[in-house]
């Protein structure tokens, strides 16, 4: 599961990171979510996204996020399914975030058909 980890003096996501097991840490609050992104503020019950994330912050989730490309990649491979273009183009563009060419994150296209 994704949890993100939670300030408890700043309402604000630190840290996003993948675990299989329930998290406890002192001064922090820690939540299950596809959505959160390190820098998001958290009100208790929504996450609310920042407006402008640091560029170390955008770089960490695009690393999530083709992690997360993999993940399709294979389900695509076990379907039967080819990889879409739209796909190939948003691991394209997330490595171009990863490795500093843009600073943007790109939109994640629909999941694949029958996968």
């Amino acid at each position: 599961m994704r949890v993100a980890i939670i300030d408890n003096t700043t309402n604000k996501v630190e840290n996003i990171i993948v675990t299989d097991s329930v998290l406890t840490l002192t001064n922090k609050t820690c939540i299950a979510s596809d959505i959160a992104a390190i820098g998001d503020d958290y009100d208790g019950v929504e996450f609310i996204k920042s407006i402008v994330a640091p560029v170390d912050d955008i770089i960490a989730e695009a690393k999530f996020a083709l992690f997360q490309t993999d993940k399709v990649a294979i389900r695509c491979v076990k379907a039967g399914v080819s990889f879409p273009l739209e796909w190939q183009n948003y691991v394209s563009d997330l490595r171009d975030v990863v490795n500093g060419i843009n600073d943007i994150l790109p939109t994640q296209p629909d999941y694949p058909a029958g996968t």
